[in-house]
């Protein structure tokens, strides 16, 4: 069946080698990694580490501990770590993936939609942090995604940040995808009940008193 012409010393090691079988005993894939030979997610990614450890990337320094043991929703826990490894479905990558026509973002109209540009530097975004009470010049002056998600994550305000970070983002998919346009009072309430559901799901503790609520009668 083979009919690639083998070399001299390999053909003949080959028919000089003896291989044993046993009949009782079936033949499986077994995982030479792993101590006890059965493939594990981490023994997978442990291996995946030793073949990239070579390989010079910008987040290769990085630890991703810390954003497992946030006390938010599993959702912007994975939306910041897809975020962090550039993955994020922005303008920029569609157009490197070649399913975006242009890196130009659709909001804006002035510069590349990066995450880090729709979600802090854009206009209608900041808007809505100006509105949250992010008014630092220092909250919009980073230009590292990564910094600016741990910063923002770890600080004291990081329950404001996370809701802020997930609606801005999921509103800008909503605007792309559905037509849906939210007003910023809609966003800016929207983000607030976000933060209040997540503060007493997970850390048992209210916030109902801390924000004035807008109610409006139809």
């Amino acid at each position: 069946m083979l009919y690639t012409i083998l070399p001299p010393k390999v053909s003949s090691n080959i028919n000089n080698l003896i291989v044993q079988f046993n009949d009782s005993i079936e033949d499986s894939f077994i995982w030479s990694h792993n101590k006890n030979r059965v493939y594990t997610t981490k023994s997978g990614y442990d291996w995946l580490l030793c073949q990239s450890a070579t390989t010079t990337t910008s987040t290769s320094h990085h630890s991703w501990s810390w954003i497992w043991k946030l006390r938010l929703p599993e959702k912007y826990k994975f939306l910041v770590w897809l975020t962090c490894h550039d993955a994020a479905p922005t303008l920029y990558l569609l157009m490197h993936m070649n399913i975006a026509q242009s890196t130009v973002s659709t909001h804006c109209d002035q510069q590349e939609e990066t995450f880090l540009h729709y979600i802090c530097d854009c206009l209608h975004s900041f808007r809505i942090w100006c509105h949250l009470g992010f008014n630092s010049d220092d909250f919009f002056a980073e230009i590292n995604t990564y910094v600016s998600l741990k910063n923002g994550l770890t600080g004291f305000q990081y329950l404001a940040f996370s809701a802020g970070v997930w609606w801005v983002w999921r509103h800008r998919n909503l605007m792309g995808l559905n037509n849906e346009v939210w007003s910023r009072n809609h966003l800016t309430l929207t983000i607030q009940n976000s933060m209040v559901i997540n503060c007493t799901s997970m850390h048992h503790i209210s916030l109902v008193d801390s924000f004035d609520k807008v109610v409006k009668w139809n």
